[in-house]
């Protein structure tokens, strides 16, 4: 998000730092994580109903290459999306 008016933090009014800590203290994750959380699981639904390849997963999950999307995978599950399932 290249425009801060947009960002996260200037739509809420709160440093990054605020809420990071808001978002941890009410989900236990910051906001950056729980995109991630998110995103991994779209990416697993999609694992589970679709033959896409890795590289099509990833930009239909928001992720900007393939190896981001496996980095994160496996920081989310302990798990490479290849073997998923």
């Amino acid at each position: 998000m290249n425009s801060k008016r947009g960002h996260p933090c200037a739509l809420v009014g709160a440093s990054r730092s605020t809420l990071d800590r808001r978002f941890r203290e009410a989900l236990g994750s910051t906001l950056p994580e729980c995109i991630e959380k998110h995103c991994v699981e779209q990416t697993k639904t999609l694992l589970h109903e679709s033959h896409l390849r890795i590289t099509d997963l990833a930009a239909a999950t928001g992720f900007g290459d393939n190896r981001m999307l496996i980095v994160a995978f496996h920081r989310v599950t302990g798990e490479n999306p290849g073997r998923f399932g």
